[in-house]
């Protein structure tokens, strides 16, 4: 399983990285170490979780936003899930002391292929187009906030 879930994980990543190119309006900085992932994605599939990409939008205001990638679970229920954070220079923590956080968009890896989780708030059944959306959605929110704050 552990080539069909290299080969979802690489398809994901590839299609989060071209959706990333996309967003105009606002500053985009990817912080991801696309070469070393790609070099090293079988032992870090060992790992319980870990993010696969990160990116951050300074706004003008001051802000900074971001984006995870983040894989976890077990290696039968292995999932993707896109975290929005609303400020990733001043973390919001709750009272637990976790970084405050809203996950986007959830998608399961396995056997069958990559889908959609149920839990997951879209229209779109398919995760192309699923993650697609959701990145439409997260651009024009953050263009949004962008014009707020100047």
């Amino acid at each position: 399983m552990t080539d069909g879930v290299q080969s979802q994980v690489r398809n994901i990543v590839t299609q989060t990285r071209a959706a990333i190119g996309e967003i105009n309006g606002v500053a985009v900085v990817d912080h991801t170490k696309y070469e070393f992932m790609e070099e090293r994605l079988a032992q870090l599939l060992t790992f319980d979780d870990f993010s696969l990409v990160e990116v951050s939008f300074p706004l003008p205001g001051g802000s900074r936003p971001g984006i995870r990638l983040w894989l976890d679970g077990p290696a039968d229920r292995r999932r993707i899930r896109l975290i929005f954070f609303e400020d990733v220079v001043q973390w919001r923590i709750d009272y637990s002391g976790e970084k405050v956080s809203t996950t986007l968009l959830t998608l399961k890896l396995g056997p069958e292929g990559i889908s959609v989780a149920e839990n997951t708030n879209h229209e779109a059944t398919t995760w192309q187009p699923a993650l697609t959306a959701t990145f439409t959605r997260l651009a024009e929110q953050l263009r949004q906030a962008a014009k707020s704050t100047t």
